[in-house]
């Protein structure tokens, strides 16, 4: 699927519809590409990525979860700087349930999370915000206001 805003095809909602022949876009969740150590990936996995993301996306095959837990190399941090690498318009979107039964050990990790995007040097400009606001945002139909959003610290 593209790895940026876009309105989905009808018959297959991974492919773009062609232009203004949908209303309806998808805010694609932020995602990033794992690196794992010194151990080359099999050529089949190295074609089944390229295949489906295409060569512009062949480096954003897993979406950033705020509950995960990341470890080196791959930690929330360094895939953070991935996704933001790899996007034409750099965005941040993120699923988390916030009804959903939460276990203990989850907390911890959110918080690494969200205070992993609070200590990023580009912090000043990134905005908590609805998907709607994020879309009116990268339309250029809204101003950046990060400041007025933006939480003091992830401990908050």
């Amino acid at each position: 699927m593209p790895r940026e805003p876009y309105a989905p095809s009808r018959s297959d909602f991974r492919r773009r519809a062609r232009a203004g022949e949908r209303d309806i876009t998808l805010l694609p969740l932020t995602s990033a590409h794992l690196r794992y150590g010194w151990g080359p990936r099999s050529l089949k996995q190295r074609w089944r990525r390229l295949r489906h993301n295409g060569l512009r996306h062949r480096r954003q095959d897993t979406p950033l979860s705020l509950w995960r837990d990341w470890n080196p190399p791959n930690d929330f941090s360094v895939m953070l700087e991935r996704a933001i690498a790899e996007q034409r318009r750099p965005y941040l979107a993120f699923a988390i349930h916030s009804n959903a039964p939460v276990e203990a050990k989850s907390l911890p990790r959110i918080k690494r999370g969200l205070q992993a995007l609070m200590d990023h040097p580009e912090r000043s400009r990134f905005v908590f915000c609805t998907p709607a606001e994020a879309m009116a945002i990268l339309r250029g139909a809204a101003p950046v206001s990060a400041a007025e959003n933006a939480p003091a610290s992830a401990a908050d």
